[in-house]
């Protein structure tokens, strides 16, 4: 199957699979890190310092993450700030620092990801609203200005990962295939991967797969 012909989604899973290949990050049955291996430690360094954004750790990124890109028919523009091979490149470095094992499913957004971190919260502060508010604040974030409030929640859910997964039964807490597909259509003009996450995270059915998938692909041609 060429790239072309791929969803989007499985090129996601494609290129985070590479990335974590060229971490040498690796999970055991129970979906842990494997703590017993040489990691790559000084790339994933590197991953990590990008995430501030500073266009000197941006380019640092380019010899570890570029190759994966073009192979799953990606392209980069740092110039462009709506290019979006930069949200493909955020979701690697946000790998790097907070690993989770690659889903391929379409079972939860980032939407569910906030949810539970919201749970988690209200078991101690019941009547807790950062999460609600940061969230629908990011909800009408434009794609521009996206980096900052999103991976301040997803560190926030980092902070949370093991009450999260101890008390949902889950391996992961951040679908990353599926982030890096919603970002790629997040400025499409029916917003439905914002309506998607507002419905995960309020508790209303998602959209039908096929239909947000049809205009994911027509977005991204």
């Amino acid at each position: 199957m060429t790239t072309s012909t791929l969803t989007l989604l499985d090129r996601a899973a494609n290129f985070l699979e590479s990335i974590q290949q060229r971490l040498n990050i690796e999970f055991d049955q129970h979906q842990q890190i494997f703590k017993n291996i040489k990691q790559d430690t000084g790339a994933i360094a590197t991953l990590k310092r990008a995430l501030t954004g500073d266009p000197k750790h941006l380019r640092d990124t380019y010899s570890i993450v570029l190759e994966y890109l073009y192979q799953v028919g990606i392209p980069y523009n740092p110039d462009n700030e709506y290019d979006k091979g930069q949200f493909w490149l955020l979701v690697a470095c946000l790998f790097a620092h907070y690993p989770q094992p690659i889903n391929r499913e379409r079972k939860r957004n980032f939407g569910h990801s906030c949810w539970l971190l919201q749970q988690e919260i209200r078991r101690s502060s019941p009547n807790a609203k950062g999460v609600e508010r940061r969230f629908h604040a990011l909800l009408d974030t434009s794609l521009k200005d996206l980096r900052s409030p999103l991976l301040a929640l997803a560190q926030q859910i980092k902070s949370k990962d093991t009450e999260i997964k101890t008390a949902n039964k889950l391996v992961s807490t951040i679908n990353y295939a599926q982030l890096i597909t919603d970002l790629h259509t997040w400025d499409h003009s029916k917003q439905f991967v914002q309506d998607n996450w507002a419905r995960a995270f309020w508790g209303a059915p998602p959209k039908p797969p096929e239909e947000s998938e049809a205009l994911a692909e027509d977005q991204s041609e």
